[in-house]
């Protein structure tokens, strides 16, 4: 009896530490995935969910858009495609105007951010919808293209530089 403790831990520490090191290998042997930003997805060929168009819009379905798209501005697609459950529209939209336009960040430092990730994650869509904004919050076309470079390009200040590389953090 006394003899058998040992061997039964002697057992389970080796059962770890295969267990261990068939991971290790398992892990080893995986491809690293590419870092964020360095390569594009391929856009898909037709929406999956297509937007509902105007002359098939309800009135509910036009409330929210006069709720949530800014006056004289055309609602895009994103809201569109979201509009097919209304009830999609009330919580996504209200957390997106929150970021976009009513949180407290500056103009500037918030489109950095929108257009940090818009580039890591290959969102054309977001790059475009947001470059007019980031341009009335004072980037110019130099910043814009310092945008996708990323925090080490010349000409950031530190803490524009610090916003993007946490924006790559994250």
């Amino acid at each position: 009896m006394a003899g058998e403790r040992p061997l039964r831990v002697r057992v389970k520490s080796v059962v770890v530490a295969a267990s261990v090191s068939l991971t290790w290998l398992t892990l080893q042997s995986q491809a690293l995935p590419d870092r964020p930003g360095s390569s594009r997805p391929v856009p898909p060929r037709a929406p999956r969910i297509a937007p509902v168009p105007d002359a098939m819009l309800t009135a509910a379905q036009r409330e929210r858009i006069a709720r949530f798209v800014a006056p004289g501005a055309r609602p895009g697609n994103g809201i569109r495609t979201l509009l097919n459950v209304p009830e999609l529209v009330d919580h996504t939209m209200t957390f997106h105007t929150y970021i976009t336009r009513d949180a407290s960040l500056p103009p500037r430092d918030r489109e950095l951010l929108i257009l940090r990730s818009a580039w890591l994650h290959g969102s054309d869509v977001i790059w475009r919808e947001h470059a007019a904004s980031a341009r009335k919050a004072g980037l110019n076309a130099e910043d814009l293209r310092r945008v996708a470079e990323g925090p080490d390009a010349s000409g950031w200040d530190p803490f524009e530089a610090n916003l993007l590389r946490m924006s790559d953090q994250l």
